[in-house]
């Protein structure tokens, strides 16, 4: 009885799925954000002491109690919480790198997130980066699921924006 090629097969089906799942589930770039890609800040945005995000959805931010996880929504960061409130001026900050990634079983649940990361330079700081994630249930792919350009500007609305160093530079 022959089992050497079986066996072959077997560990070549073994590593082939390790290695094509593993590349599914990594972190990968935002494909719409450009190398020269920039979190336009419009409007000040307030983070009362004590917190690290504020969120937005539907055009403007909303609190963490009024966020809806099963639609899009986003959440601006500042790298740690302060004991004094800190206010975010309108101006350009610079993305250093994106990620996008998807996870399953967050929170204990069968809940499938979707997450798109932008995160800014360290001059900008106290600001982090902008996260934008949609939650979905049932173990199905939902085609709406990582957010697109034109998702991120209407949970954004008029306070942020993804834009570019050459679409600045050609507006000034």
């Amino acid at each position: 009885m022959k089992t050497g090629g079986l066996k072959g097969l077997l560990v070549g089906l073994a590593a082939l799925s390790a290695t094509g799942c593993a590349g599914f589930w990594q972190p990968r770039p935002v494909p719409f954000a450009a190398p020269d890609s920039v979190l336009l800040v419009q409007r000040p945005i307030d983070f009362p002491a004590g917190t690290t995000r504020v969120y937005f959805q539907h055009g403007g931010p909303v609190t963490e109690r009024q966020l809806t996880v099963w639609e899009h929504h986003c959440a601006l960061a500042i790298d740690h919480a302060l004991d004094t409130a800190v206010t975010i001026e309108p101006g350009p900050q610079s993305i250093t790198h994106t990620q996008r990634r998807r996870t399953i079983g967050e929170w204990g649940y069968g809940v499938m997130t979707y997450e798109n990361s932008f995160f800014v330079t360290q001059d900008a700081r106290p600001l982090y980066a902008l996260y934008c994630e949609l939650w979905t249930m049932g173990g199905g792919h939902d085609n709406r699921a990582h957010i697109t350009p034109a998702g991120l500007a209407e949970v954004l609305g008029d306070w942020l924006s993804l834009t570019t160093t050459a679409e600045i530079n050609a507006v000034e």
